[in-house]
């Protein structure tokens, strides 16, 4: 693996920590709840669940490739 792949690899994988950090924060602050409808406060924050879970997947992939570009490289 060069250096520019490896550069790109751990720009890819702290970005993806920084929104996965943005989006516990979010959860956190309980910045989507809706007093008035339950069920919308539960709908957001199903989808940002769902979203940090797909920025995590991502992020095993990343962390996947990096490891076969390294044993490759």
């Amino acid at each position: 693996m060069n250096s520019y792949e490896s550069a790109v690899g751990q720009l890819l994988a702290r970005r993806i920590q920084e929104l996965i950090g943005e989006k516990t924060h979010a959860l956190a602050e309980g910045g989507r709840i809706n007093e008035s409808d339950p069920q919308v406060t539960a709908a957001a924050y199903m989808a940002e669940v769902y979203y940090i879970r797909a920025l995590r997947d991502v992020m095993r992939i990343c962390q996947e490739v990096e490891s076969d570009l390294r044993k490759t490289g």
